[in-house]
């Protein structure tokens, strides 16, 4: 499909969105003439702390909820070291913590807040880290 041209222009273009897994295996020798196909790659890489805090700031401003949701810079911090900058944890542990507060009314959130949401689901750090511990929940659900 990807050789496919009309007038010097190709018709179709495919974009391939996956997890680093994917990277790997475009890698291999079994799909090198996949691999040599890619013009660009990008890689989304972890947040720095700063960047978690405008990232969840601006994620509830784009759905209309900064005038009553707030997350403080105390609570976007600990949220940075749980999910060093991953921003899909970033999204799973936000995820939750959105969800406790609409359970018990809060709309302003600061690290006590986190730590509730997550004890209230079960994510309690251990001898394993949270990452982990979501790392193998989200595992178990999608296989």
């Amino acid at each position: 499909l990807s050789n496919i041209e009309m007038n010097k222009q190709k018709l179709i273009h495919i974009i391939l969105i996956g997890q680093p897994e994917l990277a790997k295996k475009l890698n291999s020798h079994e799909c090198r003439q996949i691999e040599q196909r890619i013009s660009t790659r990008v890689q989304l890489v972890a947040f720095n702390s700063s960047e978690v805090y405008f990232y969840i700031k601006e994620s509830t401003e784009t759905a209309g909820a900064s005038n009553y949701l707030r997350f403080e810079k105390e609570a976007t911090d600990y949220i940075y070291t749980l999910s060093k900058g991953n921003p899909r944890l970033v999204n799973m542990i936000c995820s939750l913590v959105l969800n406790y507060g609409a359970e018990n009314k809060n709309r302003l959130f600061f690290k006590k807040q986190i730590q509730h949401a997550l004890e209230h689901n079960n994510y309690l750090p251990s001898s394993t880290s949270l990452v982990d511990t979501i790392y193998q929940r989200v595992r178990w659900v999608f296989t």
